[in-house]
């Protein structure tokens, strides 16, 4: 709801030099969470982790409009990426108990596309309500949408056993080097992270682009393309990885990915942006579901937080870095467009080699 109008908003704190560090503090606090996260939901379960997760994401939309300085924002957003890297994780899970071997992609599937739902609608309801009402209505909105999430958990029946629970002491707060990630799932990690390379691109490039060089108001549009033609690839996508491989699928997403960037950096026109935002979210949708199911695969009952947790570490990894590498080359100039989406296009192709590699060797 709030991210395509938070490059805006910062403008306003004087800070349009820093719009790269938006997403980058955001998913490197999410990333440091993520540990914590994973032994969470192997400790105390699923659904607390789900509820605390959601809870501080609620307090800290209400406490958007009090950041009125660039320090304040930004130690607010790293607080608000703390509070992201939990709930995520505890709904893989949640999933991954429930879901049986062969409906893995299929259950992935629906679950993304559930929440693609939200960020479609999220976008476009964010920018009405910043353009009618200012950026505080939009803050609160944000707020009682976490707070509508929370209500809903509560109703959902946790799956970890309550013999396997264990509580929370000083030793849960100190991690042990074999607690950050799970070995078994790296390799869809590192995929995982290259592939976000070019996510972490558009989302905070596009706002820029699209108002200098197309005068776009109403940035949600371009996120509610993306996301709605995501809808198709998570709902064959994930049934296609049942059957065919995980592998086979997301370097099917991954060359959707290099589409989508090169037309967004080539663009001349709006439609051809529109149409990058299509591709690219045929691109996301593809490769969600196949591999959170391939994570699922590799993953352990006992260590099942962990694997997910090492999984979206690889996620805001390249968020991150996509986005402070994009914002580096774009320099706030819609001329340096093409010269950003092609050397992001590059470095998110490297995922193509790993995935060719281990395809050959199946």
């Amino acid at each position: 709801m709030i991210l395509p109008e938070l490059n805006g908003y910062i403008e306003t704190l004087g800070g349009e030099s820093y719009k790269g560090y938006i997403l980058f503090l955001f998913t490197v606090f999410a990333a440091l969470s993520r540990p914590f996260s994973g032994k969470m939901v192997d400790y105390l379960g699923r659904i607390p982790t789900m509820i605390f997760g959601a809870s501080v994401a609620c307090i800290a939309s209400l406490f958007y409009p009090l950041a009125s300085s660039l320090t304040l924002f930004f130690a607010l957003r790293c607080f608000h990426g703390l509070a992201t890297g939990f709930a995520p994780t505890g709904s893989a899970a949640l999933m991954a108990d429930i879901i049986p071997q062969n409906k893995r992609g299929e259950a992935a599937g629906m679950l993304g596309l559930m929440g693609s739902v939200g960020m479609a609608l999220g976008p476009v309801l964010g920018s009405v309500l910043k353009a009618n009402f200012g950026y505080n209505i939009m803050f609160f909105a944000s707020s009682i949408a976490a707070l509508l999430s929370v209500v809903f958990i509560i109703s959902i029946k946790e799956t970890l056993p309550k013999e396997k629970r264990k509580s929370i002491n000083a030793s849960f707060f100190t991690l042990r080097w074999n607690e950050v990630y799970e070995p078994k799932v790296l390799f869809p990690a590192l995929v995982f992270m290259l592939f976000c390379l070019g996510y972490g691109t558009v989302y905070a490039v596009v706002p820029d682009l699209g108002k200098q060089k197309f005068g776009i108001t109403n940035l949600g549009i371009f996120f509610m393309i993306h996301v709605a033609s995501s809808f198709i690839g998570r709902i064959y996508g994930g049934k296609i990885s049942d059957k065919k491989g995980r592998a086979p699928v997301i370097l099917v997403a991954v060359v959707c990915l290099l589409i989508s960037l090169v037309l967004i950096g080539i663009s001349q026109n709006v439609v051809m942006l529109y149409s990058g935002a299509a591709v690219f979210g045929l691109a996301t949708g593809i490769n969600s579901p196949a591999i959170f199911a391939w994570t699922t695969d590799l993953s352990s009952a006992q260590h099942r937080g962990r694997a997910f947790a090492t999984l979206y570490i690889g996620m805001e990894i390249g968020i991150g870095m996509g986005a402070m590498i994009s914002t580096f080359i774009f320099k706030n100039n819609y001329q340096n467009a093409l010269a950003t989406f092609g050397v992001m296009t590059l470095l998110s192709s490297i995922s193509l080699y790993f995935l060719m590699r281990f395809i050959s060797r199946k």
